[in-house]
């Protein structure tokens, strides 16, 4: 998975009247910034999807570790 560091910023202002071209040529994440501060991130769509890939599979996990001690049930495929 990409890291999600920011490799650029942009200023909130300049996010307002230059936000097609920024986009456009984000390939990676952008910090946007307010007074200098970050206040929200660009993140390309494909690193989105991997991080909400990623993040499901730790939720699937946690239901995994949370059940694995449950009592098994024998089950016929059949039966479903």
């Amino acid at each position: 998975m990409e890291t999600l560091t920011p490799q650029d910023s942009v200023d909130i202002e300049d996010l307002k009247t230059r936000l097609e071209a920024i986009v456009a040529s984000a390939d990676h994440p952008v910090a946007v910034l307010q007074d200098s501060k970050p206040v929200a991130f660009l993140v390309p769509a494909g690193l989105w999807e991997t991080l909400c890939e990623a993040l499901e599979d730790i939720e699937l996990c946690r239901i995994v570790r949370a059940r694995q001690n449950e009592p098994m049930v024998a089950v016929k495929v059949s039966e479903l």
